[in-house]
């Protein structure tokens, strides 16, 4: 899988016009189309909201990682001699089906950590325009968006903790850029990760209604909010799914937070 080895090129996504769906046909557009996407607050929460579509995709949380490459990297369904799933459970990584599906994955990933490191940059030079807890709530939830796919790529390329300190980790992008990202040192990415949730959860913490209302107030209703943006917290990175993230990387690296 030498494709997954190469380091990654992370362009600047440049968008153009306020709805999710062109925020989505990341393309050659120029600065100023970006300009005017982020000039109002509807357009941030579209681009956010663009960022959990981009989440559903099938080489995302779609499929790929929760229905088939994966489940079948782990012999979870049965599957026909000599197919790429098959493939997938012998690992064979070799198999140039096999290297597409992780190459998607991998690029699909980073693609979609661009786009909130637009949000991300973008958020904190226009947040005299956010009414109030938008700022809070957009940078918090990029924030933890953030760590949890950079995490999820370190899981599935990068090496086992404690196994070989010397493996190959996975670029951290933290911003915007039009050269090469380096690797870093697994001491590096997780203190990468740390920062990112320990500063979204502050932020989140101020004001996300998950603290106010219970889980079942966001399934049958109860919580009914003016703007539409700061409802289904249940479904969405709340102050708890951000908690819940950092005792996973806990785990997974093997150290008390």
């Amino acid at each position: 899988m030498k494709i997954l080895r190469s380091t990654i090129l992370v362009t600047i996504v440049l968008v153009c016009l306020t709805s999710c769906k062109k925020f989505l046909e990341v393309g050659p557009k120029t600065d100023v189309a970006q300009e005017e996407l982020f000039s109002t607050q509807s357009g941030f929460k579209d681009a956010l909201s663009g960022v959990y579509i981009q989440l559903g995709d099938d080489f995302s949380y779609g499929k790929s990682l929760s229905m088939t490459t994966l489940e079948y990297l782990v012999s979870s369904w049965t599957s026909s001699a000599q197919t790429v799933e098959s493939q997938l459970g012998l690992f064979n990584y070799e198999d140039a089906r096999v290297a597409q599906q992780f190459e998607a994955i991998f690029n699909k990933h980073y693609h979609i950590i661009a786009n909130l490191n637009v949000i991300l940059t973008q958020v904190e030079s226009k947040k005299d325009i956010l009414d109030e807890g938008y700022y809070e709530l957009i940078k918090g939830e990029s924030l933890a968006l953030r760590a949890f796919l950079h995490f999820d790529l370190l899981r599935l390329f990068g090496p086992v903790p404690k196994s070989n300190a010397s493996s190959w980790i996975p670029p951290f992008v933290r911003g915007l850029s039009k050269t090469s990202q380096p690797s870093v040192s697994a001491t590096q990415f997780r203190q990468y990760l740390r920062e990112d949730l320990m500063q979204a959860k502050e932020l989140l913490q101020t004001v996300d209604p998950f603290l106010s209302y219970k889980m079942l107030d966001f399934r049958n209703g109860n919580y009914n909010p003016t703007d539409k943006f700061w409802n289904h917290r249940h479904l969405r990175m709340n102050v708890y799914a951000v908690t819940s993230l950092q005792a996973r990387i806990a785990l997974w690296f093997d150290v008390k937070e």
